[in-house]
């Protein structure tokens, strides 16, 4: 089981080796904060914004708080100390110290300097497409759409919070259940995928050529067919408790699926 958490909406992941979740079943801050243009509404995303693929984000321990690390290159790092009611209890999952004097000013300067625009960075809510979720990728079933289609599916395109490799190809279409530890999860419907697969997770650049999302409309080894291709699935925890890397993970399916 490999975990990522995207503390800022379309920013790159931070890899921990367990985090907690909340009492609603998602990831604590993941998609916490969101980056918006100066007079936006809605927070920018991969799709609409690629060069937030370029910000590699982090949260590091300082004492009792936690400092949101931000990073670019030729751009240097940014620090945001995060006034968080959940900071103490985290601390123990973000081993690297955070900088003795980290500075929250020049922030918004900083990302606007980063993605060539004016923006503002707001926090305090979940700014995920489906809150209260996280996103779980089978490697298997990539590796079976790349045997499909030729052409490439790199983990990283997906964006999943949860990555596992233990099941066979599409299980997850059939999953009624999954107990990772002693974590309970609850699967919420397959992720249809949009135009942000195609742009490489750590350049913003898109792909020119051999489309992944194309590749999965095509294939279509997902579902029956309707509407926009998928690919992994959304699943919700059934309170408060401890993801850990490495887990064994166990499926309850579905009586009468593909993958029962």
């Amino acid at each position: 089981t490999g975990i990522a958490v995207f503390p800022v909406k379309g920013c790159r992941a931070m890899r921990p080796e367990a985090w907690p979740l909340t009492q609603d079943g998602g990831l604590v801050l993941d998609r916490h904060w969101a980056v918006y243009k100066a007079a936006g509404r809605f927070p920018l995303n991969l799709k609409g914004c690629p060069a937030l693929a370029k910000i590699a984000v982090d949260l590091r321990a300082s004492g009792d708080s936690l400092v949101l690390e931000a990073s670019a290159v030729g751009f240097g790092v940014v620090h945001l100390p995060l006034p968080l009611p959940e900071a103490s209890s985290l601390g123990k999952y973000v081993p690297r110290p955070a900088p003795v004097q980290a500075s929250g000013s020049g922030v918004d300067d900083w990302f606007s300097a980063v993605l060539g625009m004016p923006v503002t960075l707001k926090g305090g809510s979940s700014q995920a497409n489906a809150p209260n979720t996280m996103l779980c990728v089978n490697h298997q079933s990539l590796v079976r759409t790349e045997e499909v289609t030729g052409v490439p599916m790199p983990m990283p395109r997906f964006r999943a919070n949860v990555e596992v490799a233990e099941f066979p190809a599409f299980a997850e279409v059939g999953w009624a259940r999954l107990k990772a530890g002693e974590v309970s999860l609850e699967p919420r419907g397959m992720c249809p995928r949009c135009p942000a697969v195609d742009i490489d997770s750590t350049t913003g650049l898109r792909t020119e050529s051999q489309s992944i999302l194309a590749a999965l409309a095509t294939a279509r080894l997902d579902s029956d067919g309707r509407g926009p291709p998928k690919m992994g699935v959304l699943l919700r925890g059934s309170g408060p408790g401890l993801l850990r890397v490495g887990e064994q993970v166990v499926a309850q399916v579905v009586q009468g699926s593909p993958a029962g």
